[in-house]
């Protein structure tokens, strides 16, 4: 049985184990995550200014904001930035980060109005639309997959 675990005072060790077994672990108080999020926001508002990034979407026809993200999600996917701030919440989670293998964050966007008009195919329940977290396998030295995803139930 899966379990879902919210701010668990384990080690990276049990932690990591955790995972392994199939438990969804949520980590709300890492501080390194809330700098993530902060540097995050930061490149939106210099991107979209002088437009609020919450509401630009009132004043970019869909075509110019896919062009504009289109540019900018690579660049901010594979900065040094991105992957300091990345690498700084795995090592406040308990991980070694030279021992774990991790997928940058890909940013997803959608707007509440006039984008994403075309119908696309659901996955199907309880299947994974996001990335993979390889964490290095105590057993063996090499690397087991954990699923993290967000399913459509």
């Amino acid at each position: 049985m899966t379990t879902l675990l919210i701010d668990p005072a384990l080690t990276g060790d049990d932690l990591r184990q955790r995972l392994y077994d199939g438990n969804v672990v949520i980590l709300t108080r890492l501080r390194a995550l809330a700098d993530f999020v902060d540097y995050t926001r930061g490149e939106l508002t210099e991107l979209f200014k002088p437009h609020d990034p919450e509401r630009v979407h009132e004043h970019i026809e869909p075509a110019e904001m896919a062009s504009i993200l289109g540019a900018w999600k690579p660049r901010f996917i594979h900065s040094e930035e991105s992957k300091k701030l990345v690498r700084a919440v795995i090592e406040e989670a308990g991980f070694q980060p030279e021992q774990t293998h991790y997928d940058l964050p890909k940013p997803r966007t959608s707007f509440p109005v006039g984008h994403l008009t075309t119908a696309w195919p659901s996955p199907s329940p309880g299947t994974a639309t996001s990335g993979t977290a390889r964490l290095p396998s105590r057993s063996t030295g090499g690397c087991r997959s954990s699923r993290y995803a967000r399913t459509t139930r």
